[in-house]
């Protein structure tokens, strides 16, 4: 029996791209340019951008875009030592608007209870498209460079691992807040 392959392209930034990744279950693409003040999440399925969320207004470069395993929640670090968690919600909702393969009715229902914030100036959105990105649920600044990341579904929180080889424990948040001060820190 022959493989079957699709061939699509996807126009996700002006720029190259910095970073990219696919959820669990191959249906949504998360990217972000060399830029790296914007991610972009896509259908995998039709390529249609679903939703646009701002890091920063200051360039960054991106190291790596983490989704939650069974939450609607995606984790991006970038060279700043920092750690923006977004939530994806409404590019769930598109795709099911969509009719896209993959997601149902059902998983409206899961997620966080938490929601990205738009600017206050997100009226302007007809000067610029700076406005109309999702902001980010929650950012971590951690001292050390980032090493990697990994959600920890049985804890409900975000591991991060320093090129120290410290060990950060957080909590995710249920509500949008600014920014996540509290760790569990262990050293190895």
């Amino acid at each position: 029996m022959a493989e079957k392959s699709l061939s699509s392209s996807i126009q996700a930034h002006d720029t190259e791209l910095g970073a990219i990744s696919v959820n669990p279950e191959g249906t949504l693409i998360a990217s972000a340019s060399q830029k790296g003040t914007i991610i972009r999440i896509f259908s995998a399925d039709g390529g249609e951008k679903l939703q646009e969320l701002r890091r920063g207004s200051d360039s960054a470069i991106i190291s790596s875009i983490v989704f939650h395993p069974t939450l609607h929640l995606i984790a991006v670090t970038s060279d700043k030592s920092s750690i923006h968690l977004f939530e994806i919600k409404k590019s769930i909702e598109k795709c099911i608007e969509l009719k896209q393969y993959g997601f149902t009715q059902g998983d409206k229902e899961k997620g966080s209870d938490g929601a990205n914030k738009k600017s206050s100036l997100s009226f302007l959105k007809f000067a610029s498209n700076f406005f109309e990105a999702d902001l980010c649920l929650a950012k971590i600044k951690v001292e050390e460079k980032i090493k990697t990341i990994a959600f920890d579904e049985k804890n409900n929180s975000l591991t991060v691992m320093s090129t120290d080889r410290v060990l950060y424990f957080f909590k995710i948040p249920s509500e949008t807040i600014r920014y996540i001060g509290e760790a569990e820190i262990r050293t190895f």
